[in-house]
């Protein structure tokens, strides 16, 4: 069973689908999609979001970074909303976090009403990321008693750090799937610290998942990202979250 917490530390909950390159994309689903969710999300605007990409060139590997234009349709609240861009649709959350039995029908919502504009076959891309953010007191800080994923810095390295970040890739479900697990923390003049645990679970290879095993794969995506953040904290950081029993 799951654990549930009073006090969440989610900033952001998001859902994401990629559709392959040959789908035949019109610029009339934007406004069709709006449609059948306006009463969910009434407030539609633009967004342009910067994407960074690792590319290899005859003279090396380097860095591209592109603007992407997208559709935003918000909840009234605006603690939801959706992105919309050419082949690319997501899902957002952010706090308070409802859980997940309230975000997993949202999905289911929004995905039905996508699949029912665009014909679909399978997906390049699909993710479900987490990013949590959690305030500790920094003085006598130490890592070891609320994070069992952290930097090891050795015997020799000062025990306190200005800043970190730590990043592995893991393998799931007999290497389909990878799951992006970074560990940081943010500079802040204040007397606490600002860590952030960002999880990033998604399908390894385009064209794995279809529209009929998309729900279900999502569902055991989340499954595996409960576990793997449940792996990367203490139990004197769950009793920091409310356990609900």
């Amino acid at each position: 069973m799951s654990r549930k917490y009073q006090n969440p530390p989610v900033i952001e909950a998001v859902c994401e689908f990629r559709l392959m390159p040959d789908v035949n994309w019109d610029i009339t689903i934007p406004g069709l999609l709006y449609e059948k969710l306006r009463t969910r999300f009434p407030t539609k605007g633009r967004v342009v979001i910067q994407e960074n990409q690792i590319v290899s060139s005859p003279q090396g590997v380097e860095q591209q970074t592109t603007n992407r234009e997208l559709v935003r349709f918000l909840s009234p609240d605006q603690k939801t909303f959706i992105q919309l861009g050419e082949k690319i649709l997501t899902i957002h959350c952010l706090p308070p976090y409802p859980t997940w039995t309230n975000f997993q029908p949202l999905i289911q919502e929004v995905f039905n009403s996508f699949i029912s504009i665009v014909s679909i076959s399978d997906f390049e891309r699909i993710g479900l990321r987490y990013i949590n953010k959690i305030d500790l007191p920094l003085d006598n800080l130490n890592l070891e008693e609320y994070f069992l994923y952290r930097p090891f810095t050795g015997p020799s390295l000062p025990g306190r750090f200005s800043n970190f970040i730590i990043a592995g890739l893991f393998s799931y479900d007999g290497d389909l799937d990878l799951c992006r697990i970074q560990f940081s923390d943010l500079h802040s003049d204040s007397p606490y610290g600002h860590f952030i645990i960002d999880l990033d679970y998604f399908s390894k290879t385009p064209g794995s998942i279809n529209k009929d095993t998309a729900i279900p794969w999502i569902e055991k995506a989340h499954a595996n990202l409960e576990s793997a953040f449940e792996a990367c904290i203490t139990d004197q950081l769950r009793d920091k979250f409310q356990e609900i029993k």
